[in-house]
């Protein structure tokens, strides 16, 4: 995980809890070698007047037209999406633009067998090979000779800013801007994602291209420093745990323990027990009296612990708080900490607090904008 501050301009405005969304740049290495093997001259310009009317509204053309001149290094680098996993429609595509030549009966057999497949998920052997167009290209040099510019703005889709909570508060100065990103090591993964891996790669100075964008009401901290607030966030929802503590520590809000107005409880959950500097970060954050923060580090704590299941070991705490208007944060995996602690909320609410419909008490708790989620998939 790397936590990348941003300078922003005065018109990047953003409450507490919003998002911002960074349109990411491809692998400048791998720009370079489609150029090469695409037979591209990347400072050449080219203008999108108009498409067809079957052409695929998520695909380059249609984003590019009537955009103005773009160079096909820039088509490369921007907009075209080089490491999204193929899609069945731009297989099929990409077959009927073949020539009818003998050479080419081999590959028309493979795109033939890979577009008709049910679905290219990562069990199917063409998509563990051809993750995405650049593998396709490197695999079949061949595919080269069949692509002019126009069939490839039909074949490829264009790149999708993506979306990350900010891990910031405007308070300490609105002119920064943070996010905390999970990258996938090298080391141990052959593939990195496209936004991840663009931003682990940017230096220092890099222009980025972004924009906040609003989160849901009930996402921002309540205005009351006397409501209770529970948070449980686990892997990259760290966010959300530097976001908060940074946010309160510039309005001066402590914990009862440290002669503040109400509880602030953060649960975090982590399959990395080694993290210094993120042990580090909390600890200052704790010692000042910002927060009460308890920590499950899955690799090491015996019996084995995730963040949901600490809230059910404090379930008393949790339910007096709760009972006392408090508000629960929750961010991370939808799967597993998403579910996880909806799950041990309604435990606690039925065997705590006597709650004999708990789903409904918590669909309750989330239309009172007391419950709130910035879960991912």
């Amino acid at each position: 995980m790397r936590l990348l501050t941003f300078e922003v301009p005065d018109d990047f405005s953003y409450r507490e809890g919003d998002h911002m969304e960074v349109f990411p740049e491809n692998d400048p290495v791998i720009v370079d070698r489609l150029l090469v093997a695409l037979d591209f001259v990347a400072d050449a310009v080219f203008t999108v007047k108009e498409i067809g009317t079957g052409v695929n509204p998520k695909s380059l053309a249609a984003l590019l037209l009537n955009r103005g001149q773009i160079t096909l290094r820039e088509l490369l680098l921007y907009y075209a999406d080089l490491s999204g996993p193929l899609q069945r429609t731009s297989l099929q595509i990409l077959t009927s633009f073949l020539p009818n030549e003998d050479n080419f009966n081999t590959l028309r057999e493979v795109l033939n067998n890979a577009g008709a497949a049910p679905e290219l998920g990562s069990s199917d052997e063409f998509a563990k090979k051809n993750r995405n167009f650049g593998d396709l290209l490197a695999n079949y040099p061949l595919l080269a000779q069949a692509l002019t510019l126009q069939k490839l703005l039909m074949i490829l889709r264009a790149t999708q800013p993506r979306r990350y909570s900010l891990a910031s508060s405007p308070l300490v100065d609105p002119h920064i801007a943070k996010l905390c990103v999970g990258v996938e090591d090298l080391r141990v993964s052959d593939h990195q994602g496209l936004c991840s891996g663009f931003l682990t790669r940017a230096k220092v100075g890099h222009v980025v291209w972004a924009r906040s964008r609003a989160s849901q009401d009930s996402f921002h901290l309540p205005t009351d420093p006397q409501t209770p607030v529970i948070m449980v966030a686990a892997g990259t929802g760290i966010r959300l745990l530097v976001l908060v503590l940074e946010h309160r520590r510039a309005q001066g809000i402590k914990v009862k323990e440290h002669g503040g107005d109400a509880p602030f409880r953060l649960f975090y959950g982590t399959s990395y027990h080694d993290m210094t500097s993120l042990r580090a970060l909390v600890n200052a954050y704790v010692e000042d009296g910002t927060v009460l923060v308890e920590a499950a580090y899955s690799e090491v704590d015996y019996p084995r612990r995730f963040a949901q299941q600490i809230l059910t070991r404090d379930a008393l705490k949790i339910w007096s708080d709760i009972s006392n208007n408090g508000h629960i944060y929750v961010c991370g995996s939808a799967a597993r900490v998403g579910e996880g602690v909806r799950q041990s909320l309604m435990h606690i609410a039925e065997q705590v607090g006597g709650i004999t419909d708990p789903a409904g008490w918590l669909a309750g708790l989330k239309k009172e904008g007391r419950y709130s989620e910035d879960v991912f998939g």
